[in-house]
């Protein structure tokens, strides 16, 4: 893979997701939401779990899991918790859009087309 940064002045924790790139690009339900998130430019890159669950058409609990495990990469962040605590609104780490573009790709060239991830994505179903 091409990268955009050079190996050797990455951070720690940018090492790890480089190392971990087949674990976090494999799963079709984390790509569609970092696919979701990255098109959601009039909304800064952000959108609330209800709104991520209705387009993938998967129960809020599994889009919170995703959403941790990108959380773990710094990947995205919480943006708003609702006044009982729940992470409510969640959003791309924008210091990290180089690196975000980069899994991105990976993921286009070894695992699934921007199809799949768009149908993935507008799956449109409220499943709760």
């Amino acid at each position: 893979m091409r990268m955009l940064v050079d190996p050797k002045v990455l951070k720690s924790e940018e090492r790890a997701i480089y190392a971990d790139l087949d674990f976090l690009s494999s799963n079709l339900t984390r790509m569609a939401i970092l696919h979701l998130l990255m098109k959601s430019k009039e909304t800064d890159h952000c959108l609330n779990v209800e709104r991520i669950s209705y387009c993938l058409g998967k129960n809020h609990r599994v889009i919170l899991h995703h959403l941790e495990k990108l959380k773990e990469y710094g990947i995205v962040t919480v943006i708003k918790t609702s006044k009982n605590g729940r992470r409510k609104i969640w959003g791309i780490v924008k210091e990290k859009s180089d690196l975000i573009k980069e899994i991105y790709f990976y993921c286009l060239k070894n695992y699934f087309t921007q199809a799949e991830l768009e149908r993935a994505s507008s799956k449109n179903k409220a499943v709760r």
